[in-house]
């Protein structure tokens, strides 16, 4: 009898502290923009805008990203054949309202990984990652653009 009178509280207390998920503010009619201009690296700024639930409206309010995708070797061997990369992702979101910069933010991402003997696999190994970062500054950028239109 003690533990379902404790079990019943419990499940009172839990659903009633108020926890909300991150994702449930995706209120789509509150993220609107006039304009989307985008630069540096094409591919990864349409792979991150296509993530962002963003309707176009008449409202004077432009997005812009510039993206910028760095390979870089992060360790070699005695012959100077490259061992480890790092892929890394850096977005510079700009708000304008009325031609004036409303907020600006940079969001950056990036992943070591080991080299492939095998280019081909090499290369679907590096686009998989090139995905999966997108993914995560599209995470970030959309929790962004929501706590600016909560203020």
């Amino acid at each position: 009898m003690i533990k379902k009178i404790f079990i019943v509280l419990l499940f009172i207390l839990v659903t009633s502290c108020g926890y909300e998920s991150i994702y449930a503010k995706k209120n789509l009619t509150k993220l609107t923009i006039e304009k989307i201009e985008l630069s540096g690296n094409k591919k990864i700024n349409k792979m991150i805008i296509s993530q962002i639930p963003i309707t176009l409206e008449n409202n004077n309010k432009i997005l812009i990203l510039d993206t910028q995708k760095k390979i870089e070797s992060s360790s070699k061997n005695k012959a100077g054949d490259t061992m480890v990369f790092n892929l890394s992702i850096i977005t510079n979101l700009t708000l304008k309202n009325d031609d004036k910069i409303f907020k600006s933010r940079v969001f950056s991402s990036d992943f070591s990984y080991n080299n492939i003997s095998n280019k081909f696999d090499l290369e679907q190994y590096q686009k998989s990652i090139e995905k999966n970062l997108a993914k995560k500054i599209s995470d970030e950028i959309f929790l962004f653009l929501v706590s600016i239109n909560d203020n």
